[in-house]
């Protein structure tokens, strides 16, 4: 069963002939295939792409959804472990249709989520059984994927659907949209850890992480990619895979600053880097400052923060955590700086991208710049405390000159991660992928005869 949304409102699906993309016509053929190409892009991933998701990875999705719509008719489908059929009724009015898949009743129990869980943790990088049960088992999902031109399978651990996807429509091209490369992600953990663990569980870890990463990219036809860092690493994982960097849209904000020195971070609190980071800017960076501007306030805007943390901050009188925000331009209101003290994840970090963007001075670690082409030319990069907080320092006291050189980076930011460029970028690539399949079939067309 498929909970779909439509313009008419919520429905119900169980058969192949409620689908608008599904077809009677035989899947296999290549004239078949011809008259089929404008055409449908089925996009399978954690979400069902919406302006509401407060993710960056969930609105990096929605963006790039919407690009999509303009070169294809597309059909997202989401995993109903992360969404819930109420919050698809945001998709009403936008130019591609969401469907949820509920994950098999007997995931949903107390023992089948247990279950599921370990499972996971074995297996690395995976999907749940339930989800996996659910995909198969539903003739609607079957149907339109065999009805595609192009199957997209957003973050990694939904790359693992390639080859059952595959078995549905041996025609259709497979992309896998990579938000962050998962090893350099698992490398900087264990880096962080001592060494014997390094030298032993660690090192385990991360061969078992890059063999695991490496089967999932070979089971693409493309790979998406937001920065030429991300294309090296996945080269260097999987030699064969062919990638194409499409840097995100990411969001820009009017800012003004005020008499107050507000330094902000923003991101969300439920992921581990961004905790570690908060805790690293806080607890060994922020007093450092404080001895040197005591009026600094510090903004931490980002909901889903663990108990301690929340103690950590609310400890601290000059520091302000705004919790859930309804509107995140609320959370650059007034500000003088952005910080981006990452040491851990991996991918392009679109807090430092939007500070940019937006024409606020930034100060970033090397990890929280990664994948920007000319983050070099930032306010400071610092991976060390003392120059970080020092750094914080002369971006209030020399703010005018701080916000001048931000200014001039805003329009080499727009070119990179601007609206049109991503929708340029996005139409080249499906245009390249659905040209290429035509070409393929006129060739097949021509030796058959």
């Amino acid at each position: 069963m498929i909970i779909s949304m439509t313009r008419s409102g919520l429905r119900l699906q169980g058969t192949a002939s409620a689908t608008p993309f599904a077809s009677e016509e035989p899947t296999t053929g290549w004239p078949w295939r011809i008259m089929n190409h404008k055409r449908t892009l089925v996009t399978v991933g954690m979400y069902a792409p919406s302006s509401r998701l407060e993710t960056a990875g969930g609105l990096y999705y929605y963006r790039f959804s919407l690009a999509t719509s303009k070169v294809l008719s597309v059909v997202s489908f989401a995993d109903g472990f992360h969404v819930s059929p109420d919050a698809a009724r945001a998709n009403l009015n936008e130019p591609f249709e969401s469907r949820i898949i509920p994950r098999a009743h007997w995931s949903r129990t107390l023992v089948g989520d247990f279950v599921q869980t370990r499972l996971r943790e074995l297996s690395l990088i995976s999907l749940d059984r339930g989800f996996i049960h659910g995909i198969r088992s539903d003739s609607d999902f079957v149907s339109t994927i065999r009805s595609a031109s192009i199957v997209e399978l957003q973050w990694t651990e939904y790359f693992g659907l390639a080859p059952l996807v595959r078995n549905m429509n041996r025609q259709a091209a497979v992309v896998g949209v990579v938000h962050d490369v998962v090893l350099q992600r698992i490398e900087r953990e264990v880096a962080r850890r001592g060494f014997l663990y390094r030298c032993s569980a660690g090192h385990v870890r991360v061969k078992m992480y890059s063999r695991r990463e490496r089967r999932l990219l070979s089971y693409l036809d493309h790979v998406v990619v937001f920065s030429e860092k991300d294309q090296s690493l996945v080269s260097d994982i999987c030699k064969d895979a062919v990638c194409h960097i499409i840097p995100p849209e990411v969001p820009s904000y009017a800012v003004s600053p005020t008499e107050k020195y507000i330094v902000l971070f923003e991101g969300a609190l439920s992921r581990p880097e961004n905790v570690d980071a908060v805790r690293f800017l806080v607890g060994t960076i922020w007093p450092d400052v404080l001895r040197a501007r005591p009026d600094a306030i510090l903004r931490v805007a980002g909901s889903g923060a663990p108990e301690d943390l929340n103690d950590l901050l609310e400890a601290h009188p000059s520091i302000h955590a705004t919790g859930r925000l309804a509107n995140m331009a609320d959370a650059y209101a007034g500000i003088s700086l952005c910080v981006a003290p990452l040491q851990l994840g991996a991918g392009l970090k679109f807090k430092s991208a939007s500070a940019i963007l937006s024409g606020v001075p930034l100060v970033s670690t090397t990890c929280g710049i990664e994948g920007i082409p000319f983050a070099g030319d930032i306010w400071c990069v610092a991976d060390d405390a003392a120059k970080f907080a020092s750094a914080i320092v002369s971006a209030l006291n020399e703010r005018g000159r701080a916000w001048a050189e931000a200014e001039q980076l805003k329009a080499a930011a727009s070119r990179e991660f601007g609206s049109d460029a991503l929708q340029a970028r996005v139409a080249q690539l499906y245009n390249e992928i659905l040209q290429g399949m035509e070409d393929d079939a006129n060739g097949a067309s021509r030796s058959e005869r």
